[in-house]
């Protein structure tokens, strides 16, 4: 999956449901090949989250906070720091 390929509900207005956070996962997975890596990525505090976790945000299922971690992600794949 490539970020262009992400749904468009991903940055839906509303709280997302289950199957769009595994979209998330699965991205994040797939941009880091390496399942230690997004472990890590996910599970470390981020400034860019707040201090907060990628993963706590992903838990919370906000629409704004899964689209940040959404667009972080694509950041990331593009070589965008």
């Amino acid at each position: 999956m490539t970020h262009s390929s992400l749904p468009a509900t991903v940055v839906s207005a509303q709280k997302m449901p289950h199957a769009q956070k595994d979209d998330i996962l699965a991205y994040a997975r797939e941009i880091f090949g390496d399942p230690q890596k997004t472990h890590s990525w996910l599970t470390t505090p981020n400034p860019v989250f707040r201090g907060m976790r990628p993963k706590d945000l992903i838990a919370i299922g906000d629409s704004i906070d899964l689209s940040d971690v959404c667009d972080e992600l694509g950041r990331i794949d593009h070589g965008v720091f």
